[in-house]
């Protein structure tokens, strides 16, 4: 038994790289573990349209579209402004 114990002890030495099944898999138990910990809730999709005209909008349209309206900056047409007015200081485009 002092044997095998010895050579088990031996075979954990040799193993200085870890298996990727077990890292993986003690991975994706962290993040369930996390998420568990969060309570994690998917964001629900967002409604800009909201109903037809003249009958008026829920709140919860009115929310999305001034959330959208805030993150239009920071997404799709981010820095546009300032690299324009870089790139006509430099003289790159005739103004």
């Amino acid at each position: 038994t002092k044997a095998e114990e010895e050579e088990q002890e031996d075979d954990e030495d040799k193993d200085f790289v870890q298996d990727p099944a077990l890292l993986r898999e003690r991975a994706e138990a962290k993040r369930a573990a996390m998420q568990q910990r969060k309570g994690f809730r998917p964001e629900r999709p967002s409604n800009v349209v909201g109903r037809p005209k003249g009958q008026g909008q829920t709140t919860e349209t009115f929310l999305d579209r001034r959330k959208k309206e805030a993150n239009k900056s920071r997404v799709s047409n981010h820095n546009r402004r300032s690299m324009a007015d870089r790139k006509r200081n430099k003289g790159m485009i005739p103004s």
